[in-house]
């Protein structure tokens, strides 16, 4: 009797315990699931709509010239030449994300020897050969067994879960990075990944981040002089190498606007310093679908970034390339005050008034006077009497004192862009600016520094902007290159 209560009791323990396995293992089962039913769902997503958002691609389409990029973005198909083989991407760790895609640091086989412009028939022969399955110890040799390369490359993605309208806006993206071309002073495309579930948007990786942090760590070697004892700019910056960096931003910004690409965010932040300190001007292919003509009016809700906008921006909603030159007049400011915040002292709700009574930032100290008139020459109140960023680009040549420079050659000719006079206006103190050579660093230029909360800035009035304004959730590639 003793012996059959011993074993109902054991056999009680062992109900209790598989019960207490089951109710921890059936809700882990069934979230597993329902998560495996969600990927898959994503994906099917993913595939539907990559077939409608790539046309099919016949070799003979061409840009009309006469057409924004952007607007004729929808219907642009997806170049094959592009396709680069996904088992040769080695991704990496995540760099940072925004509210709907991620840019992953990766190690990119071969890349180098990929050449998706080059249409040449024995490039064309070659480029599928890389896509040929290989045994384990020759993945990553070429068919006639050299070694690969491997090149660090920044890739662009969504997120999981992300919307019809993510996914489409990434690849209208990805269109525009292909058929905008190259050029030494953008980010360029390297190649991408449509094939299986997911776009996967490989670009140049920047090793020294945003320019606007790397003039913030400088400003302890900073010069004011245009020659110095060091040729490393990690070492020593001067004038010199501001103009330099003026220089290769307009000459981005110059090929841009002849593809017909209005950037709309042209800022410190956005620009990235790329291997031997060459400028790259990154987050020119975003696209929301939002223009319709010559001028194109932004139309949908955004957070804006509202100190780097023109008056037409700001209170009309007008882009173009006249409101892109607003924009790297006050992108100069920001290289000549080695990072400075624009307005520092101006409520974003004050700024249209105090643009709009003719005032202007002052020109920053060791500022060469002849760079602080393109500022100017930028922030003229009228679109067209702005200069096109050819005349910028021809203006800081002209005006680079016939000082040498491992970028520029010298020039002789006169300036060719008329003066102009702006009333000006700064928040310092005569006192402070003889006291300081650079503006001080307030608290939201620190470190801890957040240009999606600080430097983006709502437009506060829905009235005057056109309603309420939410976030765009775009995804900032400097905030993801290079070491902070």
């Amino acid at each position: 009797m003793a012996s059959k209560f011993k074993t109902i009791k054991v056999l009680s323990k062992e109900a209790v315990a598989l019960s207490v396995v089951g109710a921890v293992l059936f809700p882990c089962i069934v979230l597993g699931f329902a998560f495996f039913c969600f990927i898959r769902h994503q994906r099917k997503l993913i595939v539907e709509y990559r077939n409608q958002i790539f046309p099919v691609y016949t070799g003979k389409h061409q840009i009309d010239p006469n057409i924004a990029l952007l607007e004729q973005c929808n219907d642009l198909p997806y170049d094959p030449d592009f396709e680069f083989p996904e088992d040769k991407l080695i991704l990496g760790e995540v760099l940072g994300s925004g509210a709907f895609g991620k840019v992953i640091k990766a190690e990119a086989i071969g890349i180098n020897n990929f050449s998706p412009r080059d249409k040449s028939q024995k490039k064309r022969q070659r480029r599928p050969k890389m896509f040929r399955q290989q045994r384990a110890g020759h993945a990553y040799h070429d068919p006639r067994g050299s070694a690969y390369t491997k090149t660090t490359v920044a890739v662009k993605t969504v997120k999981g879960g992300a919307t019809n309208e993510e996914v489409r806006d990434l690849a209208s993206e990805l269109k525009i990075l292909i058929y905008v071309g190259e050029h030494k002073n953008i980010v360029n495309l390297l190649g991408a990944c449509i094939k299986r579930d997911r776009i996967l948007v490989i670009l140049e990786y920047a090793p020294h981040g945003s320019l606007q942090k790397f003039l913030r760590r400088k400003r302890d070697v900073y010069e004011a002089t245009w020659t110095t004892t060091a040729s490393d700019p990690e070492i020593g910056l001067n004038i010199s190498n501001l103009v330099s960096y003026s220089y290769q931003i307009s000459c981005g910004m110059e090929y841009l606007a002849s593809k017909k690409c209005v950037h709309r965010d042209l800022a410190a932040r956005n620009i990235l310093v790329g291997k031997d300190y060459v400028m790259k001007i990154a987050d020119f292919g975003l696209a929301r679908d939002i223009y319709k003509s010559e001028l194109y009016v932004k139309t949908n809700s955004g957070i804006l970034p509202v100190k780097w906008m023109s008056v037409e921006s700001l209170f009309l909603r007008e882009f173009s390339e006249k409101s892109d030159v607003w924009s790297f007049g006050i992108c100069l400011w920001e290289i000549f005050t080695l990072g400075g915040t624009p307005y520092s002292t101006i409520p974003a709700e004050e700024l249209l008034d105090f643009l709009n009574d003719g005032n202007r930032m002052q020109n920053p100290r060791d500022c060469p006077p002849e760079i602080y008139k393109i500022m100017q020459d930028c922030w003229q109140e009228g679109p067209d009497k702005r200069p096109k960023f050819d005349q910028i680009k021809q203006s800081i040549e002209d005006n680079n004192l016939g000082k040498k420079d491992y970028y520029l050659d010298p020039h002789d000719s006169d300036p060719t862009v008329p003066v102009t006079r702006v009333d000006v206006y700064d928040g310092r103190s005569s006192e402070n600016i003889a006291n300081n050579p650079l503006p001080p660093l307030s608290g939201d230029m620190e470190d801890q520094f957040d240009p999606e909360s600080k430097e983006k800035q709502q437009t506060p009035n829905p009235e005057i902007y056109g309603g309420s304004l939410g976030s765009e959730g775009d995804i900032e590639l400097e905030e993801f290159h290079g070491n902070e």
